[in-house]
């Protein structure tokens, strides 16, 4: 009960008007952003356990997060660059990695973004995933490895007859939870296809 009142008294004015929790805010913490908005994202990660061998899930994890806590794309470029060089069946593996690890944390935390307030790795990681040509997967994988990562461009660029169906692909804008973990079910299948 207690972290509950305090992360509600951060998130909520007037504390959340105050100068440290602005600047606090203004750093793009991670680990502060995931404990204000604990209570809009779920905190279980599926893709974690000590039954699962995803292998190919952590070490995708180790070079997104080097993006989002550096703003530098240099691991997520070698990790790609890595995973080009392997045999088919095995560069999948990876790929789907690649997509449950920007599911899991870039893709979930689009859903505590506001228009104000986007980290300064997301455009970065945006463009990355839409241009590197490190990055060797197939349009219909880069197009997952975009949605899922939380970049809701493609689907805004739709005319808005197909644009309304596809919305519940998009986490940007303040989700409900069970729209969250529909879209992360979503994300697992994908990484599987």
């Amino acid at each position: 009960r207690g972290l509950s009142f305090v992360r509600g008294t951060l998130a909520e004015e007037p504390l959340s008007e105050t100068n440290w929790v602005k600047e606090w805010r203004d750093l793009h913490d991670i680990d502060f952003e995931k404990f204000i908005g604990a209570a809009l994202v779920p905190k279980w990660n599926p893709f974690l356990g000590e039954s699962q061998d995803l292998a190919e899930y952590r070490e995708a994890t180790v070079a997104v997060m080097e993006l989002m806590t550096t703003t530098s794309t240099a691991k997520l470029t070698r990790y790609a660059q890595d995973i080009s060089l392997l045999p088919e069946e095995k560069r999948r593996k990876h790929v789907g990695g690649l997509l449950l690890a920007v599911c899991q944390e870039p893709g979930l935390l689009a859903a505590l973004e506001e228009p104000h307030h986007r980290p300064p790795w997301r455009p970065m990681l945006c463009e990355w995933l839409a241009t590197s040509s490190d990055l060797k997967v197939t349009d219909k994988e880069r197009m997952l490895l975009r949605i899922f990562s939380g970049d809701d461009q493609p689907i805004q660029e739709l005319p808005e007859e197909h644009r309304k169906w596809l919305e519940t692909f998009v986490t940007y804008g303040g989700r409900k939870m069970d729209d969250l973990l529909r879209w992360r079910v979503l994300g697992q299948l994908a990484a599987v296809l």
